[in-house]
């Protein structure tokens, strides 16, 4: 890794050595940012497309399994494809693009909670939005379809629990941490602290492919985003985004069946849920307490660095693609 001063004098020294236009060398740190949403719109195309090979053989090796445990198959395929090979493919694309070292700051137990709590909040709302607006799509098309929430296909009960808690609560926080957190933030920092948080948000929510979880997950990534920008410490947001995912799957597996259900599982889900509930009520009264201090280390918070994502044709690329990959999975169900 380097320094920002190393950066800034390698891109000096590329181009012409006797430059010094402080606005010649953000061009060039800006072009890293096009590179960035290039590079990650190819590993998205690929892995899809990797995902694709993966269900076709499965299901023609495995057709039993596959037919019979179509949750445990979507499990495995994001565990070996998304996670495993997508975090190897991730690294390999983006190794030869400079990147930053993050400064690492020591995070007290006091500042880790009330954190905690603000990312409840925060994913709680977004997830809200989503919700509503899923619901209005929907109704826009008039139909009486849900568009396609892999939460939904692979958090059942007919599920192995085992896969379940490994694959959501322990890989999937540990893989996208390090795709959209580590490997993103570190070479956009670059450019701009502000932007990478901004960035890796708004790819991350595109990342999840439908409109429930899209907003819960682009307002938690800029939490999680700005946790490790301010921590350099990948655990930080690993941790929270574990949490988050768990509480997640304890919903989703005591779900009651019928609305007057009163079985143990109702009870259960109703304390995790109300436990919930809470917290992201706590959690947006924290963000209300504590917004003047959410600041960008190092940087003019009133900069505008981070709206020049829209400015990025790589960016916009990785947005398109994302736009398509969502009109291909769910277009034709809402239109049923």
């Amino acid at each position: 890794m380097e320094s920002m001063e190393n950066i800034t004098n390698d891109l000096r020294n590329s181009e012409n050595p006797n430059f010094e236009s402080q606005t010649e060398i953000k061009k060039q740190k800006f072009q890293i940012v096009n590179q960035v949403g290039i590079i990650y719109a190819i590993g998205i195309a690929f892995l899809s497309q990797v995902a694709n090979v993966y269900f076709f053989l499965f299901t023609k090796f495995f057709p039993n399994f596959s037919k019979t445990n179509k949750s445990d198959t979507l499990l495995l395929g994001t565990l070996i494809v998304n996670q495993i090979f997508g975090s190897l493919l991730m690294f390999i694309l983006t190794k030869f693009i400079k990147k930053l070292t993050i400064k690492k700051y020591i995070y007290g137990c006091k500042k880790f909670v009330i954190n905690l709590f603000i990312n409840s909040g925060l994913l709680y709302f977004g997830s809200l939005i989503g919700y509503i607006i899923q619901i209005l799509f929907v109704k826009l098309f008039n139909s009486k379809n849900q568009t396609k929430d892999i939460v939904k296909d692979v958090l059942t009960k007919n599920s192995n629990i085992f896969l379940q808690i490994l694959v959501i609560c322990i890989t999937a926080p540990i893989a996208e941490e390090f795709i959209y957190r580590k490997l993103l933030i570190d070479r956009l920092a670059i450019f701009s602290k502000s932007l990478a948080i901004f960035s890796s948000g708004i790819m991350f929510g595109i990342f999840h492919n439908n409109i429930h979880q899209f907003f819960g997950a682009m307002i938690l990534g800029w939490a999680l985003a700005y946790a490790y920008v301010e921590t350099g410490n990948l655990i930080i947001p690993i941790i929270y985004h574990m949490l988050e995912n768990s509480l997640t799957t304890l919903l989703a597996l005591t779900i009651p069946e019928k609305i007057n259900d009163s079985s143990i599982n109702t009870k259960i889900y109703n304390v995790i849920y109300l436990f919930r509930l809470i917290g992201a009520f706590v959690g947006i009264i924290l963000l209300i307490v504590y917004r003047k201090k959410i600041k960008v280390t190092g940087e003019d918070n009133r900069s505008n660095d981070k709206w020049k994502f829209f400015k990025s044709y790589g960016m916009w690329i990785f947005i398109f693609e994302g736009f398509l990959l969502f009109f291909i999975l769910h277009i034709g169900e809402l239109l049923i």
